[in-house]
């Protein structure tokens, strides 16, 4: 009888030990993860939400010149009211906006900072929504 009850306490040990250091531990440890991550990505997105005329991306280029945004903050409205769920499913309506004699300078310089891992510092003419010119200034940091 004593053989079976421990059996009994042994199976509830297990039972515990698998529970919590298997299943709850890891899965506790990835939801304060989960949570830590959401924090810094309301805390980007406040940051460049309130940046005056000035906006924080993320675009991922390949070698061939694909160049597709993959984070573009609320500050980019002030150019010409661009949205930044359309810039980022079509970048060509940015690109589209900086004057034609600066496009290929631009694309000079990305290539070239993305061949190096340079920093990328230019300024370029665009279009404004009245038809005048604007000048801007990207700069970013290229990482693998």
């Amino acid at each position: 009888m004593i053989g079976h009850g421990l059996r009994v306490i042994a199976y509830g040990c297990l039972y515990a030990a698998v529970y919590l250091f298997a299943i709850r531990e890891p899965h506790d440890l990835l939801t304060q993860s989960e949570n830590c991550l959401r924090d810094s990505r309301e805390q980007l997105k406040a940051l460049g939400d309130n940046l005056p005329k000035g906006m924080v991306y993320q675009v991922y280029a390949t070698p061939d010149g694909l160049r597709q945004f993959v984070y573009v903050s609320e500050g980019i409205k002030w150019l010409n009211g661009l949205a930044p769920d359309a810039v980022m499913q079509d970048s060509a309506c940015l690109y589209s906006l900086i004057l034609e004699e600066d496009r290929p300078a631009l694309q000079a310089a990305e290539i070239r900072s993305y061949q190096t891992m340079g920093t990328f510092n230019k300024v370029v003419r665009y279009r404004l929504a009245d038809g005048s010119v604007g000048w801007m200034q990207i700069c970013s940091q290229p990482r693998r």
